[in-house]
């Protein structure tokens, strides 16, 4: 992943939304690397787009695991991140994530 497709990835997120409270399901399977530059920038980033809840990363691969467990540890986001090997899973966590973080919205107002 490049600086370039992670500020398209980022963009897209940010359109798809509308900037509202959301929880991202995203396939890393086919990833094998991502630069240094795109790193520090979703790590600086990702923590000011819209109100992420969390973000479930989905992947079968070794590689794609390994990277995702470094970026999880140098980035620290805001929000729950988590890696799962199946869609199901993911989805399940990502939303559990979401209705806790709205329903908690609605009791403060």
């Amino acid at each position: 992943m490049s600086l370039e497709m992670a500020k398209e990835l980022c963009a897209a997120v940010c359109y798809i939304t509308e900037e509202r409270p959301h929880s991202s399901v995203i396939d890393i399977s086919g990833l094998t690397y991502v630069a240094k530059d795109a790193r520090e920038w979703l790590r600086d980033t990702t923590n000011q787009m819209g109100v992420t809840v969390s973000v479930a990363l989905i992947t079968n691969s070794f590689a794609s695991k390994a990277i995702a467990n470094l970026v999880l540890k140098m980035s620290r986001p805001s929000y729950p991140m988590r890696i799962f090997d199946n869609l199901d899973s993911a989805e399940l966590w990502a939303l559990k994530n979401y209705t806790t973080y709205m329903a908690c919205q609605e009791l403060i107002g």
